[in-house]
This record gives structure tokens, sequence and C-alpha cells, in this order.
């Protein structure tokens, strides 16, 4: 069992393996890439720069970093492109091939048909959960462009993994079970997973430079609340307070509201389904947010040691027992639908039914 874990700073690269990721992946927005497209339709889905690392000089430094210590590097490409960013989207696989990375992301189908033309020695590929992989008949069509790994939609139901996972045993499946549980599917939404003014990307990257130095970690837990509520927030644009009516503005109660559900699908947690993934022999476990100031060395710590009570095959209650106390220890929060990822371990039939029935199960 492998935990994939997200890197946005060449800083992060020794700490996140060395808490125990098997694996990491980032995503590039240059300086050419942002006067191109301003923060529009990234190459990889994530438009802000604390999402992304700023050149390919630090992209050549994460692999060197990354295999130095035996830990591979997959890179995002996981948009879809107009005719005219599609060459840009090459270029930069192109660019970051001949850096070193191991692995790809991609979820446009233009480009995994010029990945599979030009086969890049070497180069692994995953079909990103941006393709909504929602049942078997989905991986089947993916199968021609001869991925490594399928990385599963968020939506989908356990059972639905499990009766993938059973058609295809011999791919490599990864699952998301931290962070971000988004409320929308990601190959059918058009909202940026992240804000875009760039005044808000710089007090990004400030914050983040702040808030995760070694020298000041330890500064008043206030002036970090304030850091992380006022400045960046978090929030995703699919989270704005929106009104459809002309000039209504809502009060502030009503934003506290949109506020708080930003909040709770960004700490979303599944640990408690890897004891049924490792049931299904599903080895890959993904952590979100490239761009989150929650603290990634937390995160890896607590999916590493609920991995460890997995592998050692405790009746299922006790397992759940054991990795709800914790989170509770981690996050100092108890369980709830509202945090959960795959929130039918405690009633499967109320996990999106209008989900299952747009998009049945293809066996």
């Amino acid at each position: 069992m492998f935990i994939v874990a997200p890197i946005s700073r060449v800083s992060e690269v020794r700490r996140v393996i060395e808490a125990g990721a098997n694996e990491i992946y980032c995503g590039l927005l240059a300086s050419e890439q942002r006067d191109s497209y301003v923060n529009v339709n990234c190459l990889n889905r994530r438009a802000e720069i604390s999402s992304n690392l700023s050149s390919y000089e630090e992209l050549k430094e994460v692999v060197r970093v990354a295999h130095q210590l035996g830990v591979s590097v997959c890179f995002t490409l996981n948009e879809f492109y107009g005719r005219d960013q599609a060459p840009a989207a090459l270029l930069q696989l192109e660019k970051a091939y001949a850096c070193g990375i191991d692995k790809v992301i991609v979820s446009d189908i233009g480009i995994l048909e010029k990945i599979k033309e030009r086969a890049y020695p070497k180069l692994q590929l995953h079909i990103s959960s941006c393709t909504s992989i929602l049942n078997s008949q989905t991986i089947l069509f993916y199968k021609m462009f001869n991925p490594t790994r399928i990385i599963l939609s968020r939506q989908l139901a356990l059972s639905e993994i499990r009766s993938m996972r059973q058609s295809f045993p011999g791919y490599e499946m990864e699952a998301f079970v931290l962070n971000e549980r988004c409320y929308n599917i990601d190959g059918l939404c058009t909202f940026l997973h992240g804000r875009i003014s760039p005044v808000y990307n710089n007090f990004t990257r400030l914050a983040l430079n702040i808030m995760q130095n070694r020298n000041i970690r330890h500064m008043p837990r206030g002036i970090l609340h304030a850091l992380h509520c006022y400045v960046v927030k978090n929030s995703l644009s699919c989270c704005f307070s929106y009104s459809a009516q002309h000039g209504a503005e809502l009060n502030n109660a009503e934003e506290e509201i949109f506020f708080n559900k930003a909040n709770l699908f960004l700490q979303a947690c599944g640990i408690c389904a890897l004891y049924e993934f490792y049931k299904m022999g599903i080895k890959f476990f993904k952590i979100s947010g490239r761009s989150l100031l929650a603290d990634k060395i937390r995160d890896i710590c607590l999916l590493k040691e609920a991995i460890h009570i997995a592998k050692e095959e405790p009746r299922k209650a006790e397992f759940y027992e054991k990795v709800r106390s914790l989170s509770r220890n981690k996050y100092h929060r108890a369980c709830s639908p509202e945090y959960c990822y795959y929130d039918q371990m405690n009633n499967d039939n109320l996990l999106k039914p209008h989900l299952r029935q747009g998009a049945p199960e293809g066996r």
C-alpha cells in the first residue's frame, strides 16, 4: 500500500518523503504560461501559484531529490485543452520528460493520443480522475491508451469500486482518501480548482513560506488562524458566495455557511475505507491538495499509521475504532458524514443515489 502525496515547492520534497510518501506528484506554472493564459485554462487544473512549481529548474531539482530518496515523480497534465492550447501542453510534457519525470497524469483524449503515438520510453501513464472514471465501461475505453494506473473518481461508492476492481484486477488503481472531497464531478466541472486573484496568489505564497517555516512553526496560534482565515482561506471558486439576483448580497450568516461548506470538503477524510481497499487489492492512496495550507506531513503520518493498522488485518469493527480514534487525535474532531469521503461506510444507500442512477455501473 502506497501513499501518493502532493508537493508544490522544492523545499517540501525531502520532508514529505521522509514522512512516508511513496510517490509524489506536482504541477508546473512557468512564467511564460502565466503570461499566455493569465490564471485561466491552466495546463494542470490548478491555476494558482501556490499549487505549482514555478520553473523547469525547480522540477529538475524535485526529480533529483526524489530519485535520490528512491521515490518516483508524477507530473500533472490533467486539463482539457482547446486547439490552441494543446501544443503548449505537449511542449510542457516534452520539457518535463527531459527533467526526468517518471509518470504523467492526463485527462485530455487528444494528449493521450499524442503520448501513444510518440511512445515516451519509461514514462508511465496515469488516467486522471478528471476523465470521470465512473464505471467499468470507462476503464474499458481508456485501455486503448495503455495506462499503468487508473485514478478513480471521487464520487464512486465502495460497491462500485469493488465491481470495477473485479473487472480489471490487473490494473493499478488509485483512490482519494484525504482532503478535497469535491461535490462536483471533475470531468464535467468547469470551475477552477482555486482562487484566481493575483493578490490572493501572492499572499498565498507568502503565507506558505511563513506557515511551513520550521523556525516559526510555533508562532501564536491566533496569528496562524488569522493568516488561514482572512488571507488565504483555502476556498475554491465553486464555494464562493454566488447569487443569481442582480444586486443581491449574502448576509454575513450566509457567507459563513458557504465558508464552512468549503472547509468541510477541503478537510475530508476517507481512511476508514482502507479496510475495504486492502481487501480489494487497491494499493495507491492519494492525498489531495497541492495548494492546501494544511500540514501535509500530518496527513502523511495519519495515512501511514492507518495503512499499518490495515495490514495487521484486524476485524472490521476494530479497524474502524482504531482509525477513527487516530483521526480524532490528529485533527481534533469527531468523524461525521460531512467530512467523510466514503460515507456509505455508515450507510451504503445514502451515498449520492442520484449519481448512481445517472452513471450506472457497467460490467
